[in-house]
């Protein structure tokens, strides 16, 4: 068991020629931004490897305004591998599949989120499932326009791969009520 405070860019980065067989369990970690911080690109935790799991850790943000400046919980580039059982908390994204294959997210709660689980296909992703997650999303509070639980990316420029076999099953997506 491990307790975070950070407020860098991540505070686990793994990657490189041959990264494999990763496990992050049981961590809890909190991003803290700096009163005078400007916001920048972050993830918690950021792998591109293969052989990834990410399970059951808590990551959250302390925040004196919605726009406090964590971004990302999890990004993860590759596969296979599994994130489940995570709790994260006021992060503007959840969770971050970049070219996945054979991953499985589940079991996982995103609360006070712009957007849930977002899959990138820049190469082929295949054998992907993401289900039994749960997604609340504050869209309203964080003034911003879009918002998702789980989306794709749409622009054949930016995501010229192949997205296959993928199955997207019984997740609770919820979004802010707004009467506006």
């Amino acid at each position: 068991n491990l307790t975070l405070l950070h407020s860098g860019t991540n505070y686990l980065n793994a990657n490189g020629t041959g990264t494999s067989d990763i496990r992050v369990e049981n961590v809890a970690a909190t991003f803290v931004k700096r009163l005078a911080q400007s916001i920048f690109d972050n993830s918690a935790i950021y792998i591109d490897g293969g052989n990834i799991y990410v399970r059951n850790n808590s990551f959250g943000a302390y925040h004196n305004a919605v726009s406090d400046g964590a971004t990302t919980a999890i990004e993860v580039h590759g596969g296979p591998g599994e994130v489940s059982g995570n709790t994260v908390d006021w992060y503007k994204l959840g969770a971050y599949d970049v070219n996945g294959t054979g991953m499985h997210y589940h079991h996982n709660t995103i609360s006070n989120a712009n957007y849930g689980i977002q899959i990138f296909n820049i190469v082929l992703m295949d054998n992907n499932i993401i289900d039994h997650n749960v997604i609340r999303l504050n869209q309203k509070d964080r003034v911003l326009r879009g918002a998702f639980g789980i989306g794709s990316c749409y622009s054949h420029t930016n995501c010229p791969g192949d997205l296959t076999n993928t199955i997207i099953d019984s997740n609770l997506i919820s979004f802010q009520y707004d009467t506006t």
